[in-house]
């Protein structure tokens, strides 16, 4: 299915101009600290970038950020690209050495870190290391006068673990950026006046993408102090727009008081992986506006996503193809995608690799069906899949079962290799608070009705306490976890 042609692409530095001068007392930047108009922000992004130059920085290189989610990030960023440079948001729980792998792949000119990470860095680090709250104090070295000089700058490198596990710098240009964000909010109604509250981390496309989407309609970022997301908080900013994965959405709903909840809120957009059916009925009987939707890093966020009153069925779904995005589903059922928001490639070996097939397409990964109206159904990834006793096994299938038993609030299933069969599924479950957990042969009586026998896991183990993620569980980390726990080799 195809989406539109690519659109006459304007410049950021044209729009952001014009958002100062259309919408100067209007924010574009909220929080705990600072209420930032789009006047202030237009002298901001221009004052970083000059502080950035007087750095040594030229267009053309990669400065990487090392932070939590802060207004000065994100202003940074823009100042970045307002100077042709190409931001590079990390991971601030990368591991000291990791954080070195990362830069020295990427070849990263500049290293910008907020203050109370600094203690955390590796030492002897090659790129400068810059504190990030300090290139908001003094008076500005110099304030240039914007100008693109490229027809379409690379903006961004964003690290994804991709099919591989090895994390890849995945190559973002500004027109990648620009037709997601016009796409999103073509589908989805964003204009000025509304707020969006970043509760995904930046160095994840999702989160980055609320940056583009919030200049190109003249809307408000809130940032919060953490990322969580209460009823309070929604009522304290006047949130219309949020993102979120299933957690996230699962905790926003459980919050809720119980003799209502009148709100802000026009859309709550939950993506990042497989959402529980009693989740969104749940979330639906408390009249939340949700959203579901379907995106990969390559595609610069979005891809496919459900529209305005669509109705449970289709909320189950992942949505249309937005425009600006064309998806296909190759004969082995592989969701295959290509359009104006495809990234540039990954960053490989000093150069830019991308791996498109003869036709353009990218190949997801990802198992995908139609509905009979036009919707995509994800099923689950490829490498993912496992073969026991020669019989395919999809883990995701599983979480999908496991998800609409009483008191299941994340599933998660991988595969433990197994003398006879080859491989055979075992299922880590976190429950809701004070819900008992379910014993094995009460899980295998219930899974009964919907899954045929082979596919019914033969373990079923507590929630690791001490697993941290930001978006997505690591599938091999948990499967080291199972493997420890039964004591099976893998």
């Amino acid at each position: 299915m195809k989406g539109a042609l690519k659109p006459q692409v304007s410049g950021m530095i044209p729009i952001l101009e014009h958002r100062a001068r259309q919408l100067p007392e209007v924010p574009a930047i909220i929080s705990p600290e600072r209420r930032i108009t789009y006047e202030e922000y237009r002298r901001l992004i221009r004052q970083g970038a000059g502080k950035l130059t007087a750095l040594g920085l030229q267009p053309g290189q990669r400065v990487a950020f090392w932070s939590t989610n802060r207004w000065e990030l994100i202003v940074l960023m823009m100042a970045c690209w307002y100077g042709e440079m190409v931001a590079i948001p990390l991971n601030p729980k990368l591991p000291g050495e990791n954080l070195r792998l990362h830069l020295d792949q990427v070849q990263a000119g500049a290293l910008i870190v907020e203050k109370s990470l600094i203690g955390g860095l590796p030492d002897r680090l090659a790129p400068p290391v810059i504190e990030l709250e300090g290139l908001f104090s003094g008076s500005p070295d110099r304030l240039p006068e914007g100008r693109w000089m490229q027809v379409d700058p690379e903006l961004t490198f964003i690290f994804t673990s991709g099919t591989t596990g090895r994390p890849r710098a995945a190559c973002h240009t500004w027109s990648n950026h620009y037709c997601s964000a016009r796409g999103a909010n073509q589908n989805i109604p964003l204009k000025a006046g509304d707020r969006w509250f970043i509760s995904l981390p930046l160095f994840h496309v999702g989160g980055l993408a609320v940056l583009f989407r919030t200049l190109l309609a003249g809307a408000t970022i809130v940032v919060p102090e953490d990322r969580q997301i209460t009823p309070d908080i929604i009522q304290t900013f006047q949130i219309t727009h949020v993102s979120m994965v299933a957690t996230q959405l699962q905790r926003f709903v459980n919050s809720l008081p119980a003799q209502g909840f009148r709100s802000s809120l026009k859309c709550i957009l939950v993506g990042g992986g497989p959402i529980p059916p009693h989740l969104i009925q749940k979330a639906l009987e408390q009249h939340l506006p949700v959203f579901t939707t379907y995106g990969s890093t390559e595609m610069s966020s979005q891809i496919t996503t459900t529209r305005p009153g669509d109705n449970l069925q289709r909320l189950l779904t992942a949505g249309r193809p937005l425009p600006y995005r064309e998806v296909q589903i190759a004969p082995d059922g592989e969701i295959l995608v290509k359009g104006p928001t495809l990234f540039k490639g990954y960053w490989d070996g000093g150069k830019l690799q991308l791996p498109v097939d003869e036709e353009g397409w990218f190949h997801t990964g990802d198992i995908g069906r139609w509905t009979i109206d036009g919707y995509l159904k994800v099923i689950g990834r490829k490498d993912n899949m496992f073969v026991s006793g020669g019989e395919n096994i999809h883990p995701e299938e599983i979480e999908a079962m496991l998800m609409r038993l009483p008191g299941v609030k994340q599933a998660l299933v991988v595969p433990l290799s197994h003398p006879e069969f080859g491989a055979r599924p075992v299922a880590f479950l976190e429950m809701e608070p004070n819900n008992h957990p379910l014993d094995a042969e009460q899980l295998r009586g219930m899974l009964q009705a919907f899954l045929p026998r082979f596919k019914i896991p033969d373990h079923f183990l507590p929630w690791p306490v001490h697993t941290h993620y930001m978006v997505k569980p690591n599938r091999k980390v948990f499967q080291e976890i199972a493997r420890q726990k039964i004591s099976a080799p893998l």
